[in-house]
C-alpha cells in the first residue's frame, strides 16, 4: 500500500513528460510547416520578380541612350529631322570589336537597333534599313512621344515566342522648343535572360541555406518559449500532488507573469479553502451544543414557575435559536460557494415558485400588517435549481421585510424582456445609505433594523447573489427615487419553450 503514492506520482509524472514532448514535437511540427510554407512563397515571389525587376533597370538605361542620341539629331530648314550624324555614329560602333564579359553576358556586339520619325510618324531613319518610310504614327512609342509624353512598347516579333519580344523606348527630337521628331531605341529582352539566370540560380542556391539558418533560429525561440513553459508545468503540477515546491525561475517572460499570477491565484485560493475549512467546522462544532442548549431550555421552561426565569430562558432559547439559525445560513453559503455548476435543475413555472415564496413569507409579514403585492403578466418556464431561487427570492424579501414599517405595501414583479424573466422587489423602507450600497452584497455586512435596532446574519443577500450567479443571472439593488425604499432586481434566463 505504500508504494501506490510513489507509482501514481510517477505515472502523472510520465504523463507530464509526455503531454509537453508532445506539445514540443506539436510545436516543432507547425513551426517547419509555417516556415517551408512561408520560406517558399518568399522565394517564388523573388523568383518570379526577379526577371520584372531586371527589364525595369533596361528599360532605364534605354531610356537614357534613347536620350542621348535625340540630342544628337538636328533638324533641317525643313522641320525633317537630319540624321547623317547619327547613322555614321551608329555604323562606327556596330563596326567597332567588342568582347565583354557582364558577370554571365558575353557581348561581342552592340545589340541596340534606332529609328527616327518625323513629326508626321513616318521613319525617316532605321539603323537596320528596313523600315524607312513606314508610318509609325500609330505605335505607342512614336505617338506619345509627339504628343511630349513617355512613349514606350513591347512587341513581338512572332507573337507565339516570347523569345521575340523587344522594347522600344522613343525620346523626342527638338528644334528649339518644337518637337520636330522622335528616335526610338529598342533592344530585345532575351539578351537579360543569362543576367537572370544567374541570378536565380544563386537564389536557389541561398535557399537550403536561408532554411536551415531559419528553422535552427525557430527551433531556438521554440525551445526558449517552451523551456519554462515546461517549468511551469512541471512546478503546478508538484502543487497538485501536494509537494512543497519552490518556485520556478523563469527569467523576465511572458511564462514568468502568468507564472507569478498562478501562484498569487494559489495562495489567495488556499487561503480561502482554509477559512471555508475552518468555518465549516466551527460551524459543525457549534450545532451540538446549541441544539443541546435549545433542548434544555425547551425542558425548563415547560416545568419553570417563577415568570422572571421563564423571560430568560425565553431569552436564550431565542438567542440559541438565532445562532442556530446562522448557521444554517453559513453552511448552506459555503456550499453555495463551492458549487461549480448547477446539479439539480428542474423545470418550474413562475407562477409556482410565487405560490411556494408567499407560503413562506406570509406569517411573518402579517406579524408587521404588511401586504405582499404580485404583479405578473403571465406564467414563464424557468429551468433552475428551486431551492437555491426560491430562498434568494425569500431573502430579498426579508430582507425588504426588516426595513419596512408596519402597514407598508412590498412589490413583486414579474417581467419578462429579450428571453429573460426579471424579478424586481420594491419596498417602502428607510432605504439603503450611499456609503453601504457597495456593500449589502458582503458576507457578514449588515446594517441595523429600524424598528429594533439589531443587525441580521449578513448572509441573506450574499446567498441571493450568489445562487442568481450560479444561474448566469444578474443582480443589483438601489435606493428608489420615487419615495423612500429600495428596489432589488434580478435576471434568469428563460427556459427555451418560452415563445
Amino acid at each position: 500500500m505504500q508504494n501506490l503514492i510513489p507509482l501514481k506520482q510517477e505515472e502523472e509524472s510520465a504523463t507530464a513528460s509526455r503531454s509537453f514532448y508532445e506539445i514540443n514535437i506539436t510545436t516543432y511540427h507547425r513551426f517547419f510547416f509555417i516556415n517551408a510554407a512561408g520560406t517558399y512563397f518568399i522565394i517564388d515571389s523573388v523568383l518570379s520578380d526577379i526577371r520584372n525587376r531586371y527589364l525595369e533597370a533596361m528599360e532605364e538605361s534605354v531610356n537614357d541612350t534613347s536620350g542621348i542620341l535625340a540630342s544628337l539629331v538636328a533638324t533641317d530648314p525643313s522641320g525633317t529631322p537630319d540624321t547623317e550624324l547619327l547613322g555614321n555614329i551608329l555604323q562606327r560602333a556596330k563596326n567597332r570589336k567588342l568582347e565583354a564579359q557582364i558577370y554571365g553576358l558575353k557581348k561581342n556586339g552592340i545589340e541596340l537597333e534606332v529609328y527616327v520619325t518625323d513629326r508626321s510618324g513616318i521613319v525617316v531613319y532605321d539603323s537596320t534599313g528596313k523600315n524607312i518610310g513606314r508610318d509609325y504614327s500609330k505605335w505607342n512609342d512614336v505617338l506619345l512621344t509627339l504628343k511630349g509624353k513617355y512613349g514606350a512598347r513591347s512587341t513581338k516579333e512572332d507573337p507565339n515566342d516570347p523569345q521575340t519580344s523587344t522594347m522600344y523606348i522613343a525620346s523626342p527630337i527638338y528644334n528649339k522648343s518644337n518637337i520636330t521628331g522622335s528616335l526610338t531605341v529598342s533592344k530585345k529582352k532575351h539578351v537579360v535572360d543569362p543576367l537572370i539566370d544567374v541570378a536565380k540560380e544563386k537564389a536557389i542556391r541561398g535557399i537550403p541555406f536561408i532554411a536551415g539558418i531559419t528553422i535552427l533560429l525557430g527551433v531556438f525561440i521554440s525551445f526558449f518559449i517552451t523551456y519554462p513553459v515546461r517549468k511551469l508545468t512541471n512546478y503546478i503540477k508538484d502543487i497538485s500532488n501536494g509537494f512543497r515546491t519552490p518556485f520556478p525561475e523563469l527569467g523576465n517572460t511572458e511564462v514568468k507573469t502568468m507564472g507569478l499570477a498562478f501562484e498569487n491565484l494559489r495562495e489567495q485560493l488556499e487561503g480561502k479553502r482554509y477559512i471555508e475549512s475552518y468555518v465549516q467546522s466551527l460551524t459543525h462544532e457549534l450545532k451540538s451544543p446549541l441544539t443541546s442548549i435549545r433542548a434544555s431550555c425547551e425542558l425548563i421552561i415547560e416545568e419553570s414557575r417563577d415568570n422572571q426565569s421563564t423571560k430568560l430562558l425565553h431569552n436564550i432559547y431565542k438567542e440559541a435559536s438565532r445562532m442556530n439559525d446562522i448557521i444554517e445560513r453559513l453552511l448552506t453559503l459555503a456550499r453555495i460557494e463551492n458549487k461549480k455548476e448547477l446539479s439539480n435543475l428542474e423545470l418550474i413555472s413562475t407562477d409556482d415558485l410565487l405560490s411556494e415564496v408567499y407560503d413562506i413569507m406570509e406569517p411573518s409579514f402579517k406579524e408587521k400588517s404588511i401586504h405582499l403585492s404580485i404583479q405578473s403578466e403571465k406564467s414563464v418556464p424557468l429551468l433552475c435549481e428551486r431551492f437555491l431561487i426560491v430562498h434568494a427570492l425569500t431573502n430579498i424579501l426579508e430582507n425588504a421585510r426588516d426595513f419596512s414599517p408596519d402597514h407598508a405595501i412590498i412589490t413583486l414583479k414579474i417581467l419578462v424582456e429579450n428571453q429573460k424573466v426579471f424579478f424586481r422587489v420594491e419596498d417602502e423602507g428607510t432605504g439603503i445609505p450611499e456609503f453601504a450600497l457597495d456593500k449589502v452584497f458582503e458576507r457578514f455586512y449588515s446594517l441595523s433594523r429600524p424598528d429594533t435596532g439589531r443587525k441580521s446574519s449578513g448572509l441573506g443577500l450574499a446567498f441571493a447573489r450568489e445562487a442568481i450567479l450560479l444561474h448566469q443571472g444578474e443582480i443589483l439593488i438601489k435606493n428608489r427615487t420615487d419615495r423612500s425604499g429600495t428596489i432589488c432586481e434580478f435576471f434568469l434566463k428563460a427556459h427555451n419553450s418560452l415563445t
